[in-house]
C-alpha cells in the first residue's frame, strides 16, 4: 500500500508542526518547575547523559550499557534526542518539544496511516477533504499528548510498535511475510519493551492478536493446508525467539528480575477496582471520542475491517494485561489510545466521505473544530475556562501546566530552608503527593539537591529508610500528604505522624520553622532532631511496622523492609 502526499497535506503538517512548537514553549513557560517523579525522572536522566556525552564518549557508552541492562528506568529513551540537550542546552521547553517533534509527532503519523489503510481497506476514498482531516485529527489526538507534556519520553516506543502493527497487517499476520519481516517483527516489538519495559504488555498484546488473526485467516482461507498453518506459527516462533535473544544478550539482568518479582503485590498500592479503571478511560477520552469510537468499531465490525478489529483486540489485550498489575497512569493508556485511533477516524471519516460535498465541508470542519478545542481545553487554563459551559464535551481530567497553589509559600520554605538551617546537614522530608515530596523539595531547589535524603515512598516498593530518620532536620505536613491510600504507605504516615505530634521517636524533635500553608488544609513545618537516632528507636519503629508486615525487618542495608523486596 503506497501513499501519496498532497502538497496541501504537506503544508499543513509542516503548519501543525510549527504549532505545536509554539503551544509546547507556551505551555512550559507557565509553568512552576514540579517536575517530581516520572515528571522528573527522565528530564533528569537526559540532563545527566548530555553531559556525559559532551565531556566522556566512552563513560557515556559505558553507562548507556549497563543503564539498558539494569535498570527500570533505562536511558535508552532519551538517546535519539540528546543532540537537542548539546544544542539548546538543557532547558525543559527544548527537552518537551524534542520529545513531542521526535517521538509523538512521528507516532501520530503512524497512527493516521493505520486510520487511512483502514479507511482503503473500506474502499473509502480518501479525497483532499478527507486526507487533510485525517492528518489534523491525528496531530490533534489530544488522548496521546499528556505524558509528553509531563516530560515522560513514553510515546517513543509507539514508533516500533505502530511499525510492526503495519508489518503485521501487510504480511496478513506473517502468513505472506518472508523470514526476514518475521526478523524485523521480533526486534521491533523487542526495541518497544527497551524503550520502556511496561510496554511488555503491549508487545504481548499486539504477538497474541496476530497469532489469533492468523488462524482465523487461515480458517477462512480456501488453502487450509498444513503449511498454511506451520509457516506462519514458524515465523511467530522466530519472531519470539529474535525477543528473547535480545533480552538474553541485552537486558539480561533486567529480564531475570523481572522474572522473579510480582508487580502485582508490590504494586497494589496503585490498583483501583475494575469499573473505576473503566471510568479513567472514559474521562480520559472524553463522552464525544468514546462515542465515535463505539461507532467506528461498529461499523468497522459490520463491514469485517481488518485493520480496525486487529488493532482493537491488540489494544483490548495490552491493556487488560497492564491493569491486572496496577492502574494506568497517563503514560500508561498509550498503546490503548493508539490502536483506538483508526477507529475513532472510522467514525468520522466514514460518514463524511458518504455525504454530498455541501454537507461534508461543514461536517469535517465541525470535526477539527472539536478536536482543536478539546485540544485546548485539555492542557491550557485559559481555553478551559472560556468553553467552561461545553466541558461535558471534552476530558473531565485536564492536563493542565504544573502551579503549585500558593508558590509563594513553597518559596518561603526554601529560602528558610537555606538560610535558617546548617547546609551541611540532611534534611528528611516525610511527605509524598504533589503538593510535598523529597523530590518536590530537590527540584524547587536544585542547588540544594543533595541535602536532602532520599525517603521511601511506597511500603511494599522500598520499605523503610532509616537515612531520612538519621537527618538533623525533617520536614512533615498536617495532616500527612500521600498519593495513594493510607495502608500502602505507612513509611510515610508513620514517621510525619511521630514528628509531628512528639510521641514515640518523634520525641527526639523540635519544631523550629512553619507552618508554610501549602494549600487551603495543608500546612508544612521544619523540625530539628535534638539526639541521634537510637538502637531504641529503630526497635520502636520497626516494632509498629511489624504490627502492619509481620515479616520485615532490618535487613543489613539501612532498612527495615521484608527480605523478599528487591
Amino acid at each position: 500500500m503506497t501513499t501519496r502526499v498532497r502538497p496541501v497535506e504537506a503544508l499543513l503538517g509542516v503548519a501543525l508542526v510549527g504549532l505545536a512548537l509554539l503551544f509546547v514553549r507556551h505551555y512550559v513557560s507557565i509553568e512552576h518547575p514540579a517536575y517530581i517523579w516520572d515528571w522528573g525522572g527522565y528530564y533528569d536522566i537526559y540532563r545527566r547523559f548530555s553531559r556525559l556525552l559532551a565531556s566522556d564518549a566512552g563513560a557515556f557508552w559505558t553507562a548507556l550499557q549497563s543503564s539498558v541492562a539494569y535498570d527500570n528506568y533505562n536511558a535508552a529513551p532519551v538517546v535519539p534526542i540528546l543532540p537537542v540537550a548539546l544544542l539548546f542546552e538543557e532547558g525543559r521547553s527544548p527537552f518537551v518539544a524534542a520529545i513531542v517533534v521526535v517521538y509523538l509527532i512521528p507516532a501520530s503519523l503512524l497512527m493516521g496511516l493505520l486510520a487511512r489503510r483502514a479507511l482503503r481497506e473500506a474502499k473509502v476514498e480518501l479525497g483532499r477533504l478527507e486526507s487533510c482531516l485525517l492528518l489534523f485529527m491525528s496531530l490533534a489526538f489530544f488522548p496521546i499528548w499528556p505524558s509528553a507534556l509531563r516530560g515522560m519520553p513514553d510515546s517513543v516506543a509507539l514508533i516500533p510498535l505502530g511499525l510492526a502493527t503495519l508489518i503485521l497487517l501487510r504480511t496478513d499476520f506473517l502468513r505472506r511475510a518472508s523470514l526476514v519481516q518475521a526478523l524485523q517483527i521480533g526486534l521491533l516489538v523487542w526495541c518497544a519493551f527497551l524503550l520502556r519495559r511496561w510496554y511488555a504488555f503491549a508487545c504481548l498484546g499486539l504477538l497474541s492478536a496476530s497469532a489469533l488473526f492468523c488462524l482465523i485467516s487461515v480458517l477462512r482461507s480456501p488453502e487450509r493446508s498444513v503449511s498454511a498453518i506451520v509457516r506462519p506459527a514458524l515465523l511467530h516462533i522466530l519472531a519470539g525467539l529474535v525477543i528473547v535473544a535480545c533480552l538474553a544478550v541485552v537486558q539480561r539482568p533486567l529480564a531475570l528480575e523481572i522474572l522473579r518479582t510480582s508487580y502485582a503485590d508490590i504494586y497494589a498500592g496503585y490498583q483501583v477496582a475494575f469499573p473505576t479503571q473503566f471510568w479513567i478511560l472514559w474521562v480520559r477520552l472524553g463522552t464525544p471520542l468514546v462515542a465515535l469510537f463505539a461507532i467506528g468499531l461498529l461499523l468497522a465490525a459490520m463491514a469485517r475491517n481488518t485493520t480496525i478489529l486487529f488493532c482493537t483486540l491488540a489494544g483490548v489485550l495490552a491493556h487488560a494485561g497492564f491493569i491486572r498489575t496496577q492502574s494506568p497512569s497517563i503514560q500508561h493508556t498509550l498503546p490503548l489510545f493508539f490502536w483506538m485511533f483508526p477507529a475513532i477516524a472510522y467514525g468520522v471519516v466514514v460518514p463524511i466521505q458518504g455525504m454530498a460535498r455541501s454537507f461534508a465541508w461543514p461536517s469535517a470542519a465541525l470535526a477539527a473544530t472539536f478536536f482543536a478545542s478539546a485540544f485546548l481545553a485539555s492542557f491550557l487554563p485559559g481555553p478551559r475556562a472560556a468553553l467552561s459551559s461545553l466541558t461535558f464535551l471534552y476530558p473531565a481530567h485536564p492536563i493542565l501546566p504544573l502551579q503549585l497553589e500558593n508558590y509563594d509559600e513553597y518559596r518561603r520554605l526554601v529560602s528558610d530552608l537555606q538560610t535558617q538551617t546548617d547546609a551541611k546537614d540532611q534534611v528528611g522530608v516525610f511527605a509524598s503527593s504533589e503538593v510535598l515530596s523529597d523530590a518536590l523539595l530537590r527540584v524547587l531547589d536544585p542547588a540544594s539537591a543533595d541535602r536532602f535524603a532520599i525517603v521511601s515512598q511506597v511500603d511494599l516498593v522500598e520499605g523503610l529508610r532509616l537515612a531520612p530518620l538519621r537527618a538533623r532536620y525533617a520536614v512533615v505536613t498536617t495532616p500527612p500528604t500521600i498519593h495513594m491510600q493510607p495502608e500502602f504507605q505507612h513509611v510515610i504516615t508513620l514517621p510525619a505522624e511521630s514528628i509531628a505530634t512528639g510521641t514515640g521517636f518523634g520525641a527526639a524533635y523540635r519544631q523550629i520553622l512553619g507552618p508554610y500553608r501549602l494549600g487551603a488544609t495543608i500546612e508544612a513545618f521544619v523540625f530539628e532532631r535534638q539526639r541521634p537516632l537510637t538502637d531504641a528507636d529503630i526497635a520502636e519503629i520497626g516494632t509498629s511496622l511489624r504490627a502492619i508486615y509481620p515479616n520485615w525487618t532490618l535487613d543489613g542495608t539501612e532498612r527495615i523492609r521484608a527480605a523478599t523486596v528487591q
